[in-house]
């Protein structure tokens, strides 16, 4: 898997400065898990989900701030239709739910 076959399942606003740094913190085996600010759709994390690959105890927790009032502000679904599309776009992607945690 690469960063294209990600962007091409997740739109998002990456940009290479992030394709440059995820590999950095990666680079570190001993990194097993992130915590990851903001999810939107999911992009950033499918790129920490593919470097972490199979690292035993390997894991990504995404944190939102997103509510649900902001609906009509960023006229965007609601969170948990955020989520549920990330999930999806995760699955497509071949990333099994225990690999990662979604939170708000």
């Amino acid at each position: 898997m690469t960063f294209a076959d990600i962007d091409q399942v997740c739109a998002g606003f990456s940009w290479e400065a992030q394709q440059d740094f995820f590999p950095r913190i990666f680079e570190t085996p001993e990194i097993k898990t992130v915590l990851l600010g903001g999810v939107l759709q999911g992009r950033d994390l499918g790129y920490c989900l593919m470097l972490l690959g199979d690292r035993e105890g390997g894991h990504v927790t995404g944190v939102d701030v997103f509510r649900e009032d902001q609906d009509a502000i960023l006229e965007v679904p609601g969170w948990r239709a955020i989520i549920e599309a990330v999930r999806v776009n995760m699955e497509t992607l071949g990333f099994p739910e225990n690999k990662y945690t979604l939170v708000q």
